[in-house]
């Protein structure tokens, strides 16, 4: 079994000494101020089946970590146990994480009780029941709808399922997926959906597109070019900001994107082709992303005498398969793309926690 530690080397002897005496992998990674997110690929090239995570060891915010921790979870789909000395289950950190689905708790400061938390842990009983966890759900979901009530319900409404956010990431550079994504913007607005596309890859492309066309107007991180909006990587808390329904990400090539922070969105696209060097790249591709909740692929530049081959390898994944025809201005929208976007859009609406998670593709 593969442990990892992250947190303070306080809390690490108890776990140290379990993980040893069953011969278990342990890794850890300790300090007083650790920053969770700068941990991200570590803890994702380790694979860790289960995390002991000191919260109150962290640098982030209460919410920011627990956003991280069940990114990880999600990702990797591993227990993760929430280690906080000291506190007890009423204290409203702890419960915070509780609301947030974790069940798994180590709060006592002595090593004797504290050891025997921790063998609850790896014996799988979990600290919470689940009628206690839904209980503490049920009581922070009321104090969110206490929030809304203060507002029109049409306009809560919109809040609560309207902002949907969509990532695109390439099996390698220039595939098309800045065209994919813009395509995908332009074709929101044909629908009357606010959208806006944002650039979270180190192409510049934003940067380039302002500084050399013309009728472009620039404000601050923003670029609006043929009433399409654009941020660029700086500019995501000024998008967020603003009443935007759609949110498209440009995560440019898998080979250097932040897959913790592809896995947060609420759908995910792969930009894929048909060349020898682009299946090698996809054959990558699900190397990395078998464990993960099943991304779209969208085929790019693919020839249609080739779709009926691609459709029979890409077997138990065919269904969430589509292919993008030629388009070579990715400003000027084109609905022979329409069938392809709107499947995807329509799977970005399913909540990633209704579907059954699979350990893999393969298996």
């Amino acid at each position: 079994m593969k442990v990892m530690y992250l947190g303070h080397s306080r809390n690490l002897y108890n776990v140290a000494l379990y993980t040893r005496k069953r011969g278990f992998e342990l890794k850890t990674v300790t300090g007083e101020s650790i920053r969770l997110s700068d941990m991200k690929e570590e803890i994702l090239a380790f694979e860790p089946e289960l995390i002991f995570a000191d919260i109150l060891s962290f640098a982030e915010p209460e919410d920011e970590i627990c956003e991280i921790l069940e990114a990880v979870n999600l990702a990797l789909n591993c227990k993760v146990s929430v280690i906080a000395a000291g506190r007890s289950m009423e204290n409203k950190m702890v419960r915070s994480f509780a609301a947030a689905g974790f069940k798994y708790f180590v709060l006592s400061e002595s090593l004797g009780r504290q050891m025997k938390e921790i063998e609850k842990v790896f014996a799988g009983e979990q600290s919470l029941t689940d009628e206690a966890a839904e209980e503490i759900t049920a009581a922070r979901e009321e104090k969110v709808q206490k929030v809304f009530s203060q507002v029109p319900e049409s306009e809560a409404a919109a809040a609560v399922t309207d902002k949907k956010k969509i990532a695109a990431v390439g099996t390698m550079g220039r595939i098309g997926t800045t065209t994919a994504c813009l395509q995908m913007v332009k074709h929101l607005m044909q629908q009357g959906k606010k959208a806006c596309y944002i650039e979270r890859n180190q192409t510049g492309f934003t940067e380039q597109l302002a500084s050399c066309f013309d009728g472009v107007s620039l404000a601050g991180d923003k670029v609006c070019y043929q009433n399409t909006d654009l941020y660029m990587a700086d500019g995501i808390n000024a998008a967020i900001s603003e009443d935007y329904e759609y949110y498209i990400y440009d995560y440019g090539s898998l080979q250097t994107a932040d897959i913790m922070s592809i896995l947060e969105k609420d759908a995910i696209v792969i930009v894929c082709g048909s060349s020898p060097s682009e299946i090698a790249a996809l054959t990558e591709c699900y190397r990395l992303m078998y464990k993960y909740d099943e991304p779209f692929y969208l085929f790019n530049l693919t020839h249609q005498s080739e779709r009926t081959e691609i459709l029979s390898l890409q077997s138990g994944k065919k269904d969430r398969t589509v292919f993008m025809e030629y388009c070579p201005d990715p400003f000027l929208y084109s609905s022979d793309n329409a069938g392809a976007f709107d499947l995807i859009l329509q799977g970005s609406k399913v909540k990633k926690t209704e579907v059954k998670r699979k350990r893999g593709f393969f298996r």
